[in-house]
């Protein structure tokens, strides 16, 4: 594609030449939308992960934190302005 358009810079394009640039835009979109639903799903899965390790790992502190009764909650006093 790159090569088209230097090839063209400087004048007119044809009927054809402007066919080709948009079939090769159109395959160019394809490709980065498909390479970017796979960085996306591989993201979502690493996230995914950690969260369930994450969820585990805070439900193994709940159980702990209530048999010993240290939640760390805070209580606040606020008022309404």
């Amino acid at each position: 594609m790159k090569e088209l358009l230097e090839q063209t810079k400087d004048k007119e394009l044809s009927d054809s030449e402007i066919d080709d640039l948009k079939s090769k835009k159109e395959k160019l979109m394809n490709d980065a939308q498909a390479l970017f639903a796979k960085v996306y799903e591989q993201a979502q899965g690493a996230a995914g992960a950690s969260t369930a390790g994450q969820q585990s790992q805070d439900a193994g502190n709940a159980s702990t934190n209530g048999a010993t009764g240290n939640d760390d909650v805070v209580d606040g006093d606020y008022r309404e302005v």
